[in-house]
């Protein structure tokens, strides 16, 4: 069985768990992030004529062309199987994505903000007050740790209806026992193997498939930035676990710095980047629902109070 598998950048783990299954003769991935335009059909044609299975995350509009959700299952039927790539934002309630001018900006660490943070810097909040809310698990209210943790068990569920392998309720589960995801959308490989699990049972039926332990799969997301459980999300939902306090810093680092730093340098990292643009141009941009109030919160502070 030769299987090809296309999504973000959960591609790579994807393509790790299902090898060390031993179940598929062949396995290719790709980051469809990666594929020029003008490359698609050619790609596509490729995976066509060469690939028993395709397992493709859920894709929108017609800019991914013959990977197109509906497309690919008009075209491919049953040989292709769809996932909603995992995204989850229970366990990290205020870690966003800045935006300046429509272009991504980074923070220390690389793609993630503390959205904290973010809002401190634009509303001229003291850091050493910052650190006491983060540590005490106190968050404004646009980062409500409940709210966020339900509101994402619910999207995730909503964004499934058109896969076939639907893991939401396998993904708040194993966020209450363990730190399962490394930021919002970089999944642990326990969350990795509840997926492919999903779609080895489509693929191969029930009979004697292998239950492994995940410790010893390589999951290359381990390599970028890595986000601590917030102390709020372990407060709301009384989680039975704690997590390192420090965030790492990722592949994509500003200054290429690694290890790993808590939140009062974080912090003060942020607040020096920040310093150097024009506030204007920065907007919280994912995820939406959260950074919308935050912007919000940030443009009309008296309503925040």
């Amino acid at each position: 069985m030769k299987c090809f598998i296309v999504s973000n950048c959960t591609h790579s783990p994807i393509k790790e768990y299902l090898a060390a299954t031993g179940l598929f003769s062949k396995l290719d991935s790709c980051a469809i992030f990666t594929i020029k335009p003008e490359d698609l059909e050619a790609k596509y044609a490729e995976i066509r004529s060469g690939y028993d299975l395709v397992f493709s995350a859920v894709l929108y509009g017609d800019k991914w062309g013959p990977f197109e959700h509906a497309a690919l299952k008009a075209d491919l039927g049953d040989r292709a199987i769809l996932f909603d790539a995992p995204f989850f934002e229970g366990l990290h309630p205020d870690l966003i994505h800045v935006s300046q001018n429509d272009e991504r900006f980074k923070s220390p660490i690389g793609d993630y903000h503390s959205g904290l943070i973010f809002w401190g810097y634009m509303t001229g909040r003291k850091i050493s007050d910052l650190v006491d809310m983060y540590e005490a698990g106190e968050m404004p209210d646009f980062f409500n740790a409940k709210t966020i943790w339900d509101r994402a068990v619910q999207v995730l569920t909503e964004r499934e209806a058109l896969a076939d392998v639907r893991i939401a309720a396998d993904i708040a589960d194993l966020c209450r026992q363990k730190p399962a995801m490394l930021t919002f959308n970089h999944p642990t490989m326990d969350v990795v193997a509840a997926l492919c699990d999903g779609f080895t049972k489509l693929t191969f039926g029930p009979r004697n498939l292998p239950v492994m332990m995940t410790g010893n799969i390589h999951n290359i997301l381990l390599s970028d930035v890595i986000i601590p459980v917030s102390p709020a999300a372990i407060k709301a939902q009384d989680l039975p676990y704690q997590t390192t306090a420090l965030y790492k810093f990722g592949l994509a680092a500003p200054n290429h710095e690694k290890g790993y730093l808590a939140f009062d340098r974080f912090a003060r990292m942020s607040y020096a980047r920040y310093g150097c643009v024009d506030r204007a141009t920065l907007r919280a941009t994912t995820p939406g629902r959260s950074t919308a109030a935050l912007m919000k919160a940030i443009e009309t502070p008296q309503e925040a109070a």
